[in-house]
Formats: C-alpha cells, sequence, structure tokens
C-alpha cells in the first residue's frame, strides 16, 4: 500500500511539471515604452495571454482537418462558457488566416483566433474554468472548443497575470 501511494505521487509529480514545463509564464518590460508586459504561453502559442496595462490578449489556436481557404474577419464571434455557466461573448480583434501544412500525407489547418479581454473578464477567467470556447464557424459544425488542458491553462494565466500587474 505504500508503495502504491509514493507511486500515485510520483507520477503525480511528472505529470504537473510536464504541464509547468510547457507553460511559460513572464514579466518583461517593453524595451521602447518601458510598459509592463506579462506573457502566459502554452506549447508555442497554442494559448497565448498577453497583458499590458488594464487589456490583456487572448488568443487560441484551433485546428482542422483538410485544407480551409477561407479567413474569419476581424468581429468574430469568441464565446467563453464558464464552469459557473456564465457565458461571456467577446469578438476577435484580427482576422484569422488559415495556415495549412502537411503532417504525414494528411493537410491540416490552423487558425489563430485572438480577442481582448479586460480586467473584469480577466478576473472571471482566474475565479472560474472555461468549460467551452466557441469561436467562428470554418468548417461547419466544427466550432467548439473542449480541450481542457487549454482551459486550464487559461485560467493559471489569468490567475498569474492578475498577481503580476
Amino acid at each position: 500500500m505504500k508503495n502504491l501511494k509514493t507511486l500515485f505521487t510520483l507520477l503525480f509529480l511528472i505529470l504537473s511539471s510536464t504541464l509547468s514545463f510547457s507553460q511559460k509564464y513572464k514579466v518583461e518590460n517593453d524595451p521602447i515604452s518601458g510598459e509592463k508586459v506579462i506573457t502566459a504561453v502554452y506549447q508555442d502559442r497554442w494559448v497565448y495571454m498577453e497583458n499590458k496595462g488594464e487589456m490583456t490578449k487572448l488568443s487560441v489556436v484551433k485546428g482542422y482537418l483538410g485544407e480551409l481557404n477561407i479567413e474569419a474577419p476581424v468581429g468574430s464571434e469568441f464565446i467563453i462558457k464558464l464552469d459557473n455557466n456564465e457565458i461571456i461573448k467577446l469578438a476577435t480583434t484580427v482576422a484569422a488566416s488559415p495556415n495549412s501544412y502537411l503532417s504525414q500525407g494528411v493537410v491540416y489547418t490552423n487558425y489563430t483566433f485572438e480577442t481582448s479581454v479586460n480586467k473584469e473578464v480577466l478576473t472571471k477567467l482566474a475565479e472560474h474554468l472555461p468549460i467551452l470556447i466557441r469561436v467562428p464557424d470554418m468548417k461547419s459544425g466544427d466550432r467548439d472548443m473542449v480541450e481542457k488542458k487549454y482551459f486550464k491553462v487559461i485560467n493559471a494565466g489569468a490567475k498569474y497575470i492578475l498577481a503580476n500587474q
């Protein structure tokens, strides 16, 4: 029984350190303006949060199977549902262009959807775990993001930004 408990503890530490290493936090000053910039990055910007002053940029990558050649315009919907059932309706702040690539003979297309959140929304993201993100419909019926690792990263990133403002 003691060995089993030790094994679970060791496994928990390894898994939590893996998440920590894939998530990078940084507090720097902009070299030109001197303004404080706080960032939280997950796996090469699959989730990216950047805070300057009162506004925070939040971007997520959504992948699709196949090649898509359409762009999501500025102002497209970006909706977050929290674990308390609150729905936060936002809009994209830049156009999302397709980025298609070939991997092992299969074509995939990624889009980076970006929005801005104010301190009030950032606080909600820190206090409540997102449970769903809805992005523009680029391929009929495939627009909801349910990847829990993204949600944990957004929640942890919001906490980090608020703690370091």
